[in-house]
Order: C-alpha cells, then structure tokens, then sequence
C-alpha cells in the first residue's frame, strides 16, 4: 500500500506537522503519524466531511476547528499583492496557546490549502522560538511563493508576549521561549538549555552556559556590566548583547 502525503506536508517541529486539508488518499500516511489531534484552520469543522470524521473516530483522534473566514469570490478580481489577511489576530493567539502544549501532541495543523492561512500561523509560532526574520519570510516564501504588505505587516506586529497562565511549564513545548511577568527566565540555566534545542540558538546557549557567572552579573548588576562586558570575548560580547537586547 502506498502512502500519499498530503500537499505541502512538512514537519514544524517533533511531533507538529502541518499540510493542506487531508484527502482520503492520504488517511493511511496520516494514520502513521500516531496523530492525537487535527487542528483545522477552516471555515467548516473537519467533522462535517463523513470520511474524516469516520477516520478520526476509528483512530480516536481528537479534533479543533479554528474558524477562519472563507475568502469569497469577487466580480472584480483582486491582485495578490492587495489581498488582505485571511485570518483574524485573535484566531492566531487561540491556534499558537493550543500548539504550544505538548499534551496535544502529535498533532497536525492545516488549511484548506496548506499555504496561506497555515504559514502565517507557523509564522507566529516561529516568532515565539526568536527565529529571525529573515528566516520566517524564507520559510514562509517555500509554502506561498509570494508575501505581500499586509501578511508581512501581520507577522511582524504579532505580539511575542502569549499568555500562558493556565498552562504548566513541564507540558509547555521546549522550543518556545517561557517568560514570567516582564522577565525572561533567563536567569535559569534551564531556560538556556530549552534555547540549545533550536538550531538556532544552538551555538548562542551553549555561549551564554560556558560564561554563566557573567550572564548571571549582567542581569544582577546591570551597571557594572558595561564594564565586564568589554572584558568578554568578541562572540560572548555578541552573545550577551543579543541576550540582553532582546530579553534583558
């Protein structure tokens, strides 16, 4: 038997896939994954089609519709560049707080395509693990072949401060970065070690664990950094000063 993923299938992070809206060619690869839930970034809940809801039931797979607006055709046809966002902020924050909790996992995400409205949620989703910009624009080109002003605009502004109150740390994905109130908990060698799961963080956590005496000054005698921080080596330097722009 062969096995047919679905269009724009990839994997986010462990156990977090993403794609377009599943056919019925693709249920026996979809049942490999061992999935938990299905989030359906839609206008109709996975469960109106009997095939799926007959395939989640069977395999005991949880569902989440995450209503979004269905784009309707216009006598004027309007350029890509002018469209706007497909998918309210507020339905973003609801999909992220859902994604961000292991307990879900594994899960798959989708849209009706697997383009647009999916790549703008894992847009934000990459915020949270600070990936850079370049990179989420790059990502996101690999799905939608184009990004537009307002999509831009929308993944820059998005907020990288998510309530999470009613969450437990220990069932929090290890790749989003945990804040508590106004501060970054990176005054816990923990924290740095979550960093050190993102590729991208790699070689910068494993900076600041090496240096912790002076990571841990910085944060506690802020004044007498400017100091120190002259004495670090010029990659600890750029390490420190990233840390500390960006969280301090």
């Amino acid at each position: 038997m062969s096995l047919v993923t679905p269009l724009c299938f990839s994997a986010i992070q462990p156990n977090l896939y993403r794609g377009s809206y599943p056919r019925e060619i693709n249920l026996p690869f979809l049942e490999t994954l061992r999935l938990k839930y299905i989030v359906s970034l839609t206008p109709e809940p996975l469960t109106n089609d009997n095939v799926m809801a007959s395939f989640c039931t069977d395999k005991e797979i949880q569902t989440l519709h995450i209503e979004c607006s269905n784009e309707k055709k216009s006598k004027t046809k309007v350029k890509r560049k002018k469209k706007q966002v497909p998918i309210e902020y507020d339905v973003v924050v609801q999909c992220v707080q859902f994604l961000i909790d292991k307990r879900h996992y594994p899960c798959y995400i989708h849209c009706t395509n697997g383009e647009l409205v999916t790549s703008l949620v894992v847009a934000c989703l990459r915020k949270l693990s600070y990936w850079s910009t370049v990179s989420i624009f790059n990502e996101y080109l690999t799905y939608t072949s184009s990004i537009n002003i307002h999509e831009r605009s929308f993944i820059e502004n998005f907020n990288l401060e998510i309530e999470i109150n009613d969450l437990d740390m220990k069932d929090k994905v290890p790749w989003i970065i945990t804040r508590a109130g106004d501060a970054t908990k990176i005054d816990d060698r923990e924290g740095l070690k979550e960093l050190a799961v993102c590729p991208c963080f790699r070689d910068l956590s494993f900076t600041l664990l090496r240096n912790w005496n002076r990571v841990h000054d910085a944060f506690k005698y802020p004044e007498e950094f400017q100091i120190k921080f002259c004495r670090l080596s010029h990659r600890s330097s750029c390490a420190m000063f990233y840390i500390l722009t960006n969280f301090g």
